[in-house]
């Protein structure tokens, strides 16, 4: 009798296992299809038209590069004024400076010296 407890007992621990391991792969498995739909089949292929923004004032903080320097470039390209903070405001600078050099824009760029790291800075750019 024991023996026979015993061999339940493990079928039981065992379909137990199998049904929560079941229920973790269909919720992955619906998951990942719901994240194809949102990333990839339903993503909009291209920005909407964005209106002028002159006359405007934007300030950006790690504009230097990566996400920041692709969004100081589409708000001097609309006609902002963009004011910038970065850890190193001469190579930046220049850096826009050689960029909007070859076409005309609507905007500018001012580069000060930001490091988030230090609040004596963050007074002074705040300044």
């Amino acid at each position: 009798m024991g023996q026979a407890n015993k061999t339940r007992e493990i079928l039981r621990m065992i379909k137990w296992f199998l049904h929560n391991l079941w229920f973790k792969i269909c919720l992955n498995v619906i998951g990942g299809m719901y994240v194809i739909k949102e990333q990839i089949l339903s993503r909009p292929r291209s920005l909407p038209p964005y209106s002028s923004q002159r006359g405007k004032t934007i300030l950006i903080t790690g504009g230097g590069r990566g996400i920041g320097e692709e969004a100081v470039k589409k708000f001097v390209r609309l006609g902002a004024r963009v004011i910038m903070g970065c850890r190193s405001p001469d190579i930046v600078k220049k850096k826009f400076d050689d960029i909007f050099k070859d076409y005309s824009v609507g905007g500018s760029v001012e580069v000060y010296h930001l490091d988030l790291m230090k609040l004596s800075s963050v007074r002074t750019f705040a300044q």
